[in-house]
């Protein structure tokens, strides 16, 4: 396909379009493990169970009973995604800049792959898992791997926004399951959690306030942010903002509550693959009048290896803290 486009059109258009304030890139997929190029109906996570010993001691040529190791299957599937966008062929001179390969057609597109690559996450870390041999078993976060609402260190129970009680109640519950700890950091571990901009701030005003509870109290190393004021890291945690948060109706100490549930996991925790990675094609449709359309496809998956590794925290939507 050629696009004769004359100099004056170039200049007179190429500023006529702006981006609508959105996300314009993926912040999740840099916190879990990310494997490409996958084929078949489904990907497949196979990992080793605990195994234990038996003592043999003054039991002299004691017969050996072997038994299989016990392991633990679980699968994710890939979904399938296409963006298709188009402009009539007469528009092709007055706004050329907007629809060549590479313009604002094909990144609206980038885009769009991106939101679906964090949603295609969070889902997967804190939705169901499928497990067993053909995946056949939807498993659910156990309720162990879940700070509610009203979680408090001491007192009465009483529904809060993020608070560092819960977040160090997430920690806590990750260390009891060995997931996080000096040989997961060894081993190359990060632990991540996904907050929005409005728990950010909840927390910086933790960080100011009188209660012993803050941020910056002497029982805690202070936390990091970076140039612009957003916090980073803190408690060993790496903190990434994104605003699109689920949100479910969860119970609390008064009653039924709508909460966001906030991910706090290690970076193994979850598996997110890519059966087809982002690809575009730019035709002209004669059935549309020699419209020209900009097509994009890519298909994703991904799976919670374990539940051990994922901690769900609940906080109010309303502003409490």
């Amino acid at each position: 396909m050629s696009l004769t486009i004359p100099d004056t059109f170039r200049e007179t258009f190429a500023g006529s379009f702006r981006d609508v304030v959105q996300q314009t890139t993926s912040r999740l997929r840099k916190t879990v493990r990310t494997e490409t190029g996958l084929t078949g109906v489904g990907k497949q996570i196979e990992f080793v169970n605990p195994v234990s010993s038996t003592e043999t001691t003054g039991q002299r040529f004691r017969k050996v009973v072997l038994s299989e190791l016990d392991t633990d299957v679980r699968w994710y599937y890939p979904r399938e995604f296409d963006t298709a966008t188009g402009v009539s062929k007469w528009d092709e001179n007055s706004l050329a800049p907007t629809v060549m390969p590479g313009g604002t057609q094909i990144t609206a597109h980038q885009r769009a792959f991106n939101l679906d690559c964090d949603s295609i996450i969070m889902g997967a870390l804190l939705g169901d898992a499928r497990v067993g041999k053909t995946g056949e078993t939807a498993t659910a976060l156990p309720a162990t791997q879940i700070v509610p609402v009203d979680y408090v260190w001491t007192g009465a129970d009483a529904d809060s926004n993020l608070t560092v009680a819960k977040l160090l109640e997430g920690i806590q519950i990750l260390k009891t399951n060995e997931a996080w700890g000096d040989e997961a950091r060894a081993a190359g571990e990060k632990l991540w959690c996904v907050i929005d901009s409005i728990e950010e701030i909840r927390l910086r005003q933790l960080a100011n306030s009188s209660s012993s509870n803050n941020l910056f109290s002497r029982d805690f190393d202070p936390p990091v942010f970076d140039g612009t004021g957003t916090l980073v890291s803190w408690l060993g945690i790496q903190f990434v903002t994104y605003n699109s948060l689920t949100t479910a109706s969860v119970t609390g100490a008064g009653g039924a509550v709508t909460a966001k549930l906030i991910p706090l996991y290690v970076s193994s925790a979850l598996e997110f693959g890519i059966w087809g990675d982002f690809s575009s094609t730019v035709d002209i449709r004669p059935d549309l009048s020699n419209a020209v359309q900009f097509l994009s496809q890519y298909k994703l998956g991904a799976g919670r290896e374990q539940e051990k590794k994922v901690v769900q925290i609940n906080v109010s939507e309303a502003a409490i803290v």
